[in-house]
């Protein structure tokens, strides 16, 4: 049976790949910062029998304890600040949080777990402003945010272990991959929040105040982006792969969807807000997949409709929830 050993398994992409894996009859074994006993409970029904231990990234020590005692046959490590802002707030606790607990794990299985493999869970953030759309494993790496900056060193602390040590080790460069537990922080979730409250209160409702509405992404779903992961991790060829759709949407494209999917138009219920946009931010990021299909055999097969009834559907739950409390 295989081990699976995934960093931050408490988030929206842990418990996609959590129930990939134990479908695939792998034992998963998950870190948390947190309580152990409530992130397990919380985990989807379909990570019945996953192992959630405590685990500080910054800790070295515990990396090397936990991978002694765990033996695990690949590390998915996800665990990072989830919300780039975060990383303008506080830039030295986001690199060590990306960059620093990257080089503990890489350091480690280098020096006693060295057949070990091992997947970076990466972010199309590592491409600059000027890049231009769509951006493949060629597209210059040139950030200008803390977090991108910081994603972009651990891809290449990545490499150089692949490179330099030998080891199986890969970085999914993924591109923007959403879902129904995406948390609210993020403007898809805020869309969708917003879709199911203008629906309760009517024409009178507040409007949603967003950033930039010209901004272009490529939104695929979670579930997609996670089988890539155990796809480079189980096959022969470690290395850099960009994971996305290929079709890139703006702001404004994916309000007119989620508001036409009822009734509804967009544009009275949506300001721009300045305040709201983000500083060094790329205009266009859009998947070129075409790598990862040649060499993996993976493409993503969720269609951005389902995708987006699935949001909807669960905002409007969140809102009946709210209503009965």
């Amino acid at each position: 049976m295989t081990h699976a050993l995934v960093t931050g398994i408490g988030g929206q992409d842990g418990g996609y790949l959590a129930a990939l894996l134990r479908a695939r009859g792998h034992r998963v074994t998950g870190t948390t910062r947190g309580d152990p006993a409530a992130v397990a409970a919380a985990l989807p029904a379909d990570c019945a029998g996953t192992d959630v231990v405590r685990l500080d990234p910054a800790d070295g020590g515990a990396i090397a304890a936990l991978l002694d005692a765990a033996r695990p046959d690949v590390v998915y490590h996800l665990a990072a600040p989830a919300d780039p802002n975060v990383a303008w707030r506080h830039p030295g606790a986001a690199m060590d949080a990306i960059v620093g607990a990257t080089a503990r794990w890489l350091e480690h299985l280098a020096a006693r777990h060295p057949a070990t493999r091992f997947v970076l869970a990466g972010s199309c953030q590592v491409f600059g402003p000027d890049s231009a759309a769509p951006q493949s494993e060629m597209t210059p790496i040139g950030p200008r945010t803390p977090y991108g900056v910081a994603k972009a060193a651990a891809q290449f602390l990545v490499a150089s272990f692949r490179d330099g040590r030998g080891l199986h080790a890969s970085t999914a460069i993924l591109f923007n991959h959403e879902s129904a537990r995406r948390p609210a922080t993020y403007v898809t979730a805020r869309v969708c929040d917003a879709v199911a409250r203008i629906e309760a209160e009517g024409a009178g409702a507040a409007p949603l105040e967003l950033g930039t509405l010209t901004v272009v992404r490529d939104w695929g779903h979670a579930r997609d982006h996670m089988a890539a992961l155990v796809t480079m991790a189980e096959g022969d060829a470690p290395g850099d792969y960009v994971i996305g759709t290929g079709t890139g949407r703006t702001v404004a494209d994916f309000c007119a969807a989620a508001f036409g999917a009822a009734g509804l138009d967009w544009r009275p219920h949506v300001v721009s807000n300045p305040a709201f946009a983000r500083a060094g931010d790329v205009p266009a990021l859009v998947a070129d997949p075409a790598r990862a299909a040649r060499l993996l055999g993976w493409r993503a097969t969720t269609p951005f409709d389902a995708l987006l009834g699935e949001m909807l559907d669960a905002a409007r739950a969140r809102r009946h929830a709210t209503a009965a409390r």
